[in-house]
């Protein structure tokens, strides 16, 4: 995993490690560091009750560097292989927020010549988290970019993107079911007003791997494209 870390530490936003306290992992809004008492970091608690925020527009901007991030990895033959919330630190460097991807004890190198989905380097897609496993049975580039779908959906709503699906108690063989029938999380109707999020999303969670765009193109979708000055890129 050397290799893993020395290369995402050249390419990804260059900002010191944050810790995220053992509680933050308790709550439905693990995507944010609970660092309420530091300037330096926010929650989505602040977000949602500071009224000079706008969360669409705070999580458009952190998507777009999420998706530089993940551009970065996959020139470089990584996949994450783990992106959700609970893996993405967010800092406020003098009022501008900075995104992190964090956490690469899953992620894996591909063979530089076997880039695309057919590829027979890639991990099995048993490993990771459940919430955010695509439907594919290999972990490829487009895999990263459905985690990302899922954890766009958690970033908007607070909740995982399989929330209230299934009963507690059957909703791990509900998930997989759906998967293995190349079927996505719903997408909450409440995103439905926000056009170009609803579509980035529905591009994320194409269920064909091989019709999955990836980070690059992405990158040219309307969502992604910062039109607040309060984020910077």
């Amino acid at each position: 995993m050397e290799y893993c870390l020395s290369t995402v530490n050249e390419f990804l936003n260059d900002i010191r490690a944050f810790q995220k306290r053992a509680d933050s992992r308790k709550s439905n809004s693990g995507i944010w560091t609970d660092s309420s008492d530091q300037d330096d970091d926010i929650n989505t608690d602040n977000i949602r009750l500071a009224p000079s925020l706008n969360v669409f527009e705070l999580v458009r901007g952190f998507v777009k560097q999420l998706l530089q991030a993940l551009l970065a990895l996959h020139e470089h033959c990584i996949v994450h292989c783990d992106v959700k919330g609970d893996n993405i630190f967010i800092a406020n460097e003098n009022g501008h927020y900075i995104v992190k991807l964090g956490d690469f004890n899953l992620s894996h190198r591909l063979e530089l010549e076997s880039p695309s989905a057919d590829t027979t380097d890639s991990r099995s897609t048993q490993f990771g988290t459940l919430y955010f496993k695509p439907p594919e049975p290999e972990y490829v580039y487009q895999s990263d970019i459905w985690a990302l779908g899922c954890t766009i959906i958690e970033m908007l709503t607070g909740k995982h993107p399989w929330a209230n699906v299934a009963r507690p108690h059957e909703e791990r063989i509900y998930i997989q079911n759906q998967l293995l029938a190349k079927k996505g999380p719903p997408i909450p109707d409440e995103l439905r007003d926000q056009h170009e999020a609803y579509d980035f999303i529905q591009l994320c969670l194409t269920p064909d791997v091989n019709e999955r765009p990836l980070a690059k193109a992405l990158l040219d979708h309307p969502y992604p494209r910062v039109r607040t000055g309060k984020i910077l890129i």
